[in-house]
């Protein structure tokens, strides 16, 4: 099995997972194989958030995802192809729940997770390139550009909000299995996805995608993407997005009303413009909609230095968002801070990539292979904080190490000081002391 530990983003991608996968038939008319996905996490937090019901105190609990999937293609004339796939999900969260209270530790969910068709042009487009025309119909997961707008559905909450419901406050549970971290149902619940071109200097996607989860208050969306590469400068892109609908009484309770008929326009940049040391990134997004405009954006710059032992890359980067930013479906994309940026202020405590400023630096480094290390440091700043007050800073230590080709493991530390509690404006419960958080993660490729 392939390496998931070849560079910090892979391993991140992959985190966690242990991966089961068998080739049932592959002939010159196509392929069948079966895949099995577990994941397991273990996470403690000295402090907990006044996101949901949650108690004051420490926190301990532990995360699980298991999949198994049936992906299988069959090829017609000149390497075109049909490809379907349909997969389970198993989810659970056991312990005291999530430091934030979106899940109390009594979750599981066994459901349908993926469930797919398609059609791949292989050679019969020639001016599009191999494949250069893909349509695909079902759940299955979308990402556009980095995540930093859509990255699949990946917002897992537990049973946290049940004490709401029934107390008449939310409209019902926004319970989705938990494994709330790990978040590995993605799904959209129904999609549409056109890609054209994909190998070519010039590609775009046209997208439908409508989903089923509460706590997104059902959203459906439609839009497209154009991307343009170059070999020297990397890629420029443009994509936009139109609101179609809403759940009504979901998005009333969690402020998505805007959503339909919101339009949001997005442009991006990545690309190493001089060097093929030096990495480049921007994004900025704009909105629109009947409560009025909003924007997002952020700036990148990263250098590594392979002469220097160890290869280490640095980096810093700036992101900002307006008070009323609708982040839409961002996750866990390319690696820890993208685009959960920080593990404590990311997961639990907020800002949740709306109405802040966020500074952050970065060092990986790579003593040997398989192995990374890597600081994240996180600056918070409220934009308006009339309302509630998420300034602060985090701290987190991480390390991935590929032990041999059967066993992966990786501990983080996170370290994070609010600059205020509950009782002052803030969301840390008792006091703004500083959280000492952990997590555990263990990945066995069989």
């Amino acid at each position: 099995m392939k390496s998931r530990f070849l560079s910090l983003s892979a391993a991140l991608l992959a985190l966690p997972s242990i991966s089961l996968a068998q080739e049932l038939y592959d002939g010159p008319r196509g392929q069948l194989s079966l895949a099995a996905d577990l994941g397991l996490g273990v996470f403690s937090s000295d402090r907990s958030y006044s996101q949901t019901s949650v108690a004051e105190g420490d926190r301990s609990w532990s995360e699980v995802s298991a999949d198994v999937s049936l992906s299988g293609s069959v090829k017609t004339a000149r390497n075109a192809s049909f490809y379907a796939t349909v997969g389970t999900l198993l989810t659970s969260t056991r312990g005291d729940g999530d430091a934030a209270g979106f899940t109390t530790g009594e979750e599981e969910r066994l459901a349908l997770e993926d469930a797919l068709v398609g059609w791949r042009s292989g050679e019969l487009l020639s001016e599009l390139g191999k494949d250069g025309l893909d349509i695909s119909f079902g759940r299955q997961n979308f990402m556009l550009g980095s995540g930093f707008l859509i990255d699949g559905d990946a917002l897992n909450f537990g049973k946290g909000f049940d004490d709401l419901a029934a107390a008449g406050v939310a409209p019902g549970s926004l319970d989705r299995g938990g494994a709330y971290w790990l978040g590995r149902r993605h799904a959209f619940d129904r999609t549409a996805v056109v890609k054209i071109g994909a190998d070519t200097a010039l590609s775009g996607t046209l997208f439908w995608i409508e989903s089923d989860n509460d706590a997104q208050a059902s959203t459906e969306i439609a839009g497209a993407d154009l991307i343009a590469r170059t070999d020297r400068f990397g890629s420029f892109a443009l994509a936009y997005i139109h609101g179609l609908s809403v759940d009504d009484d979901w998005a009333e309770f969690l402020g998505y009303t805007a959503r339909d008929g919101q339009d949001t326009y997005n442009l991006r940049y990545d690309g190493s413009a001089f060097h093929d040391a030096l990495t480049l990134r921007a994004e900025y997004v704009y909105q629109d909609d009947s409560e009025g405009s909003e924007y997002a954006w952020f700036g990148e710059i990263a250098w590594q230095f392979k002469s220097v032992e160890w290869e280490p890359r640095a980096g810093v980067r700036i992101s900002d968002f307006s008070d009323g930013f609708d982040p839409l479906f961002y996750s866990f994309s390319t690696g820890y801070g993208t685009w959960f940026q920080g593990e404590v202020a990311g997961n639990y405590a907020g800002p949740f990539n709306t109405n802040a400023m966020i500074s952050h630096a970065h060092l990986h480094a790579y003593p040997s292979k398989g192995l990374t290390i890597g600081a994240l440091f996180f600056d918070f700043r409220t934009a308006d904080d009339d309302e509630v007050n998420l300034d602060g800073q985090e701290l987190d230590l991480f390390l991935a190490w590929e032990i041999n080709e059967t066993f992966t493991l990786s501990p983080l530390l996170g370290l994070y000081k609010p600059d205020a509690s509950a009782d002052d404006g803030g969301v840390q419960l008792g006091d703004n002391d500083l959280n000492v958080y952990g997590q555990l993660v263990l990945m066995v490729n069989l």
